[in-house]
């Protein structure tokens, strides 16, 4: 059932080995590399610990072992890259001092009528101001989209004022609304459109939606601090005062221009003469260096010059990093194991490294296994490999993701052990590949036909490179030390690595698969898993900065700091 991918001897011969290991010697292995990986000496793993370049030395020796040819920088299994992690702060001296048209000198306090934003570089900018509505410039042929508030004012070198989201936020009919909004609204689309414009500041302000009764301003730390840090700089402050700038130049007030943009869709940019504004932050940011391990086994016949990704994070939160889900503090300072996550992803991986290393006559593609740092801080690994790659990126031709496979159980109707794949519909052939690989193994299978989330796939899909994504589900340990060795049913990972196997050897060996554009995940979607406590959004650009949110948890911390959809 499996030859329309593969010739049916070619298959037998290069599966053989995986049907004749020995179950209880591959439970035990797996068992002894998860065993140190989720060990006191590996620190779980986590970014600002030593313990995670033992785990990277672990899976280099095991790459050894195997032959793998070496897949990093000069001659090494790693490629290291460097991130920052641990908590920005605010430094010395952070001031927003305006100056107006009549003489008058106005500083703000810090924390009370502005706020730096953690995204933002360090800097100082003294300019004219602008107000730049929503910030956005959008066009759309095909809708007849054509909204640019950049149009017909000089931002090059300015101070822009920018309302959040966009035009009618609430609507899901008006150019802007639904997931369009979420994309076009974020802060980091819109500092992007700014450093386009040349703009050498951004000030944020609430939109009448998300300034409600309060005006709160936005925490420091709500973006992603491990990201890169955004041009231009930006900081976001009060209505109130805008609106003392507007009405001093042109009487007008940003209610007024929020209503005629919402009624017109046409900007209501313009320049406010007379008012200069100087901005300083300075944010105190550490950086940590880490690296992925990456092991070829070189391909034959005529496929051979291609290449198939089998990927796995390694890394995960040391002592209660950024992203612990324990309550208790004090067991919020002990290792967090990550047995589950996600140990048992780079052991099943190295698994079936050896299974394809020790394996005869093999012919297809080669393989290359990643085992991938930074991912718990945003698929910061995943993401420097597909941008600075060590092997050519177009001859990748698909890649298949570990993440949690450690946790299998039945599912309640069927009673069959559950395995949820994602990214089924990231390439036309894919959804029929599955289905024919349910018919070989004994589990309940879960489609998600996209190929974004919150793992490393992501990071491949937006290369537009075909993606499986292989999960076993969330737990009550997950992100917190419970997650430990004892709780990993090795029998079913066993399982998990038997039909990751025969993917593999399909992907190896079928005609190339054809890349399809998907949907980006939902927010718990099947194969949804939170990495952070809000949802993540959709993200249609690898070049966004940041964590753009797509929804918060009513009552929570993000949402009693006023962090909305969009940001």
């Amino acid at each position: 059932m499996l030859r329309r991918f593969a010739p049916g001897i070619l298959l037998f011969l290069v599966f053989a080995p995986f049907a004749q290991a020995a179950d209880d010697e591959s439970i035990e292995r797996m068992r002894r590399d998860l065993t140190f990986l989720a060990s006191d000496e590996c620190e779980g793993r986590g970014a600002l610990t030593q313990g995670i370049h033992k785990a990277a030395d672990y899976i280099a020796a095991r790459f050894e072992q195997l032959g793998l040819r070496p897949g990093g920088e000069d001659g090494t299994y790693f490629q290291k890259f460097r991130f920052r992690t641990g908590r920005s702060r605010l430094g010395a001296v952070n001031r927003l001092v305006l100056r107006g048209p009549q003489g008058q000198e106005i500083e703000l306090p810090v924390t009370k009528q502005f706020m730096p934003l953690g995204m933002s570089e360090e800097g100082k900018v003294t300019a004219p101001v602008v107000f730049a509505g929503y910030g956005l410039n959008y066009i759309d042929p095909k809708e007849g989209i054509h909204y640019n508030d950049y149009q017909g004012i000089d931002a090059a070198g300015k101070v822009v004022i920018v309302l959040r989201q966009t035009p009618n936020p609430g609507s899901k009919t008006v150019p802007f609304g639904g997931q369009r909004n979420q994309r076009l609204g974020s802060l980091t689309n819109k500092l992007v459109t700014a450093d386009q414009a040349k703009a050498a500041a951004v000030l944020f302000v609430n939109d009448r939606d998300k300034a409600l009764d309060t005006d709160s301003l936005l925490p420091f730390e709500y973006t992603s601090e491990e990201m890169p840090p955004a041009k231009p700089i930006a900081a976001h402050v009060r209505r109130n005062v805008v609106d003392m700038m507007l009405q001093s130049t042109v009487g007008d007030t940003l209610s007024s221009r929020e209503r005629e943009i919402d009624r017109t869709l046409k900007p209501q940019s313009s320049a406010l003469t007379g008012w200069t504004a100087t901005i300083e932050l300075a944010i105190e940011r550490t950086t940590v260096e880490v690296k992925n391990v990456i092991g070829i086994l070189e391909g034959s016949g005529p496929l051979a010059k291609e290449t198939v990704v089998l990927g796995a994070h390694y890394d995960h939160l040391g002592r209660g990093e950024r992203g612990s889900l324990e309550r208790d503090e004090k067991n919020r300072q002990q290792f967090h194991y990550g047995a589950d996550d996600n140990g048992s992803g780079t052991v099943a991986m190295l698994e079936l490294a050896r299974r394809f290393a020790t394996s005869k006559g093999r012919n297809g593609r080669r393989i290359v296994f990643m085992a991938f740092a930074g991912e718990e801080q945003g698929l910061i690994g995943s993401r420097h490999f597909v941008n600075k790659p060590t092997i050519p990126l177009p001859d990748v031709a698909a890649m298949v993701n570990l993440d949690m496979v450690g946790r299998v159980r039945p599912e309640k109707n069927t009673k069959k052990d559950d395995l949820q794949i994602g990214g089924t519909g990231s390439a036309k052939e894919f959804d029929k590949l599955v289905d024919a690989l349910a018919k070989n193994h004994d589990f309940h299978l879960s489609k998600d036909p996209s190929g974004y989330g919150p793992s490393d796939h992501t990071s491949f899909t937006e290369k537009k490179i075909p993606v499986f994504f292989l999960f076993t589900g969330l737990h009550e340990q997950y992100h917190k030390p419970a997650d430990t060795v004892q709780t990993i049913n090795f029998p079913g990972m066993r399982k998990v690595v038997h039909l990751t196997g025969e993917m593999l050897v399909q992907l190896a060996n079928m005609p190339r698969p054809t890349f399809q554009d998907t949907k980006p995940a939902q927010p718990g979607g099947q194969v949804d898993v939170p990495k952070i406590r809000f949802m993540p959004g959709n993200y249609n650009s690898a070049e966004e900065r940041g964590v753009l949110i797509g929804g918060v948890t009513k009552g929570g911390p993000a949402d009693k700091a006023g962090i909305k959809a969009g940001d």
